[in-house]
């Protein structure tokens, strides 16, 4: 993906979602703003997307995408603290430490907006329980209706309809003659 065209977020977007590779294949991904936070994803199952910087650029690391190796990478950062303390480098380290305070902010803002979702997917859960439940409620009322009951409402509907089928035969069978006789 070149980025050099991209003057808005929606542009960003745009160009993510309609991503294709060398030989014209779509890459099958998903890019959306979601509340306030760009969101890039596969939209095929059971697929791993990985976003990182070609020919050494830094967009992805400027756009908070950080890949394996990259500066942001937690893993590379303890590493790069290990090397540090070794040699006793407190300059390194000092920089660490903001870059540390920085990962924590991001996974603890990541666990929120995780969270969230976990949140939202339980509701859901509960929510089809509850229908669920209520669908298991109406299935047994009509499975489990008394038969007799059943019976006796059905032999006065019966009736009924039978009169007033027999009441409206009458009516129409009546004319103006039998009226004068």
């Amino acid at each position: 993906i070149d980025p050099s065209g991209i003057n808005t977020v929606q542009d960003l977007i745009d160009l993510v979602a309609g991503a294709s590779t060398p030989d014209g294949r779509n890459l099958g991904v998903r890019a959306s703003l979601v509340e306030g936070s760009l969101v890039i994803g596969s939209v095929r199952p059971h697929t791993t997307l990985s976003i990182s910087d070609a020919g050494g650029g830094t967009s992805a690391l400027a756009l908070g995408f950080a890949g394996v190796g990259e500066a942001k990478d937690v893993f590379r950062l303890l590493e790069e603290a290990a090397t540090a303390v070794d040699e006793r480098d407190t300059d390194t380290l000092n920089e660490m430490i903001r870059s540390f305070t920085d990962a924590i902010e991001r996974t603890a803002g990541m666990r929120g907006a995780y969270g969230a979702r976990a949140r939202q997917v339980l509701q859901v859960g509960e929510n089809l329980a509850n229908q669920n439940v209520d669908l298991t409620i109406r299935l047994s009322d009509v499975e489990d209706a008394d038969l007799a009951r059943a019976a006796v409402e059905l032999a006065k509907s019966e009736a009924v309809y039978n009169a007033s089928l027999a009441t409206g035969t009458r009516l129409l069978s009546l004319s103006l003659f039998n009226y004068i006789r």
